[in-house]
């Protein structure tokens, strides 16, 4: 059965539905918990009990057609069909509240794009809490196939207690051992995750031994502590154990990454050579660096192919050793929120996408250049997000469930439809919408000089449903939803494939 209908029944059917059958239980923190939340980078705790509602294909959580707190969820059957043969997971962390760093972003955006110059899918984050460091481990390892070859690459603080190197996150104090274990991240955990999928090839590459920020506590130590993996696995140090690493404060990138992206594209090297070169050229520029491996791999694996001619099946991406910043007429224009984040003021148009992509999937395309790209999907977005940011040197990105929500609501939870309770005034729905979308930025925006929040399209976010990330979060609503259907609380589960004629996106950006 068509998905449109059902929403359309299901519609239909919540206008007569007795109140007294509750399917699921939701918690949604308020905005003031979110924003604080966000503000310290870490996510608010999300209760939810997820029930079937007796239709196949849709669940209904917490029914109630006059309370603030319903939310409906389509849930979609068909899997994720992603069967990635290099996966990697990409961590920079910079912003600690003591002794900053001034390249792990940089580190990290820089391999990432290395990384996908060589063939492999990147799970990118920055700037993590000890939350935002275990969904991603859990995100990497739900994606990571038996047949793949798995990396993750980490680049800020780290420190070891008792023989356990920990990765710190950002926004924490730490005055003891003790508060090492409970706040930061066990790197071992990574290792073990990895094991237990049994892949050939797993590569741990840790630029993470800078000047301890938290030197002088109880139970700390210089530097980090050596670490064995499972047989085929290659663990990377920035340099040797117990010693301190180069942040190399006037350049972009820390000194072994600066060197690391540079070899690991370059074709005909073996991973052992590869940071070989890197060693030697770190120690050409500073002796009392001298970069780290243990590796238990058997046979050969070549990042860029192992000769010359294998690199020219790679897929290619602009050099990001020339990749400049720059501003350009197609780029989203963005609002700097009182939670720090940048999030694009409208949705992403027609002519946005055309201009990245070289084509328009809309199905309302009579609308015009400057109404939202729809039918698309989260897969789709990805592949948009590569190439503006390849074009333009910045790091665009969906935002997150938790973000979108807080800037829907503007600091005003009282309110049903992102800020405002006069539907006609903010959103393009079912009741003014004349079954199509409309140019973005028509309707009022909200405090934070955000449109179409609510209705004209629904819009995806980053965050998944369940840990394996087979369905992502959808908010706000369409022009074809009923009021029920796109108040603030509303969300859909839909699959990374899915395109509908509804539903579209708009990004965030990181400074």
């Amino acid at each position: 059965m068509n998905r449109l209908f059902l929403l359309v029944l299901l519609s239909f059917s919540l206008l007569i539905l007795p109140k007294q059958r509750v399917w699921s239980e939701m918690y949604t923190p308020n905005s003031d918990e979110m924003i604080q939340s966000i503000k310290h980078k870490t996510l608010a705790s999300t209760k939810v009990l997820d029930h079937s509602w007796p239709t196949r294909g849709v669940s209904v959580e917490n029914i109630s057609t006059d309370s603030q707190d319903t939310v409906f969820s389509i849930d979609n059957d068909r899997p994720d069909t992603d069967t990635a043969k290099r996966l990697a997971l990409v961590i920079g962390n910079k912003d600690y509240l003591r002794k900053p760093l001034i390249n792990p972003v940089n580190d990290a955006r820089d391999m990432k794009a290395a990384l996908e110059q060589v063939g492999f899918r990147v799970i990118y984050r920055e700037n993590t809490s000890l939350l935002d460091l275990d969904n991603a481990v859990h995100e990497f390892v739900n994606n990571l196939k038996k047949e793949s070859v798995g990396l993750v690459y980490y680049s800020g603080h780290a420190a070891q207690t008792d023989g356990t190197n920990y990765l710190i996150p950002v926004g924490i104090e730490i005055q003891n051992k003790s508060e090492l274990k409970a706040r930061a991240y066990d790197a071992g955990i990574i290792l073990g995750e990895m094991q237990e999928i049994g892949n050939q090839i797993n590569i741990l590459i840790l630029d993470a031994c800078r000047n301890n920020p938290f030197k002088g506590f109880r139970g700390s130590s210089e530097g980090i502590v050596g670490m064995y993996g499972p047989k085929g696995s290659l663990i990377a140090y920035s340099t040797a154990p117990g010693s301190i690493a180069d942040d190399n404060t006037g350049g972009r990138n820390g000194l072994y990454t600066s060197y690391l992206k540079k070899y690991l594209i370059q074709p005909g090297l073996t991973i052992e050579e590869m940071f070989k070169k890197v060693r030697e050229s770190v120690i050409n520029e500073n002796n009392d660096q001298v970069p780290w491996e243990n590796s238990s791999i058997i046979g050969d694996f070549c990042f860029a192919g192992c000769s010359k001619k294998d690199v020219t099946s790679l897929p290619v991406i602009a050099s990001i050793e020339t990749t400049k910043i720059q501003t350009c007429n197609f780029c989203p224009e963005m609002s700097q929120l009182p939670t720090g984040l940048q999030l694009g003021k409208y949705e992403i148009t027609q002519r946005q996408w055309q201009a990245i992509m070289g084509n328009n999937p809309a199905k309302y395309s009579s609308c015009g250049d400057n109404c939202p790209v729809e039918n698309v999907s989260w897969q789709d977005i990805q592949e948009f997000i590569k190439r503006l940011n390849n074009q333009t040197g910045k790091h665009y990105r969906l935002p997150t469930e938790e973000e979108w929500f807080v800037a829907c609501q503007a600091g005003n939870t009282r309110k049903q439809f992102c800020d405002s309770d006069n539907l006609d005034d903010s959103a393009w729905y079912r009741g003014d919408s004349g079954s199509s979308t409309h140019p973005v930025g028509k309707k009022q925006a909200n405090a934070w000089n955000l449109y179409d929040m609510t209705g004209n399209v629904w819009e995806w976010t980053s965050s998944c449903e369940s840990r394996d990330c087979s369905r992502r979060y959808v908010r706000g609503g369409g022009w074809d939803g009923i009021p029920n259907f796109v108040r603030s609380n509303v969300r859909i589960k839909s699959t990374p494939s899915d395109h509908f004629i509804n539903l579209g996106f708009r990004l965030a950006l990181d400074q």
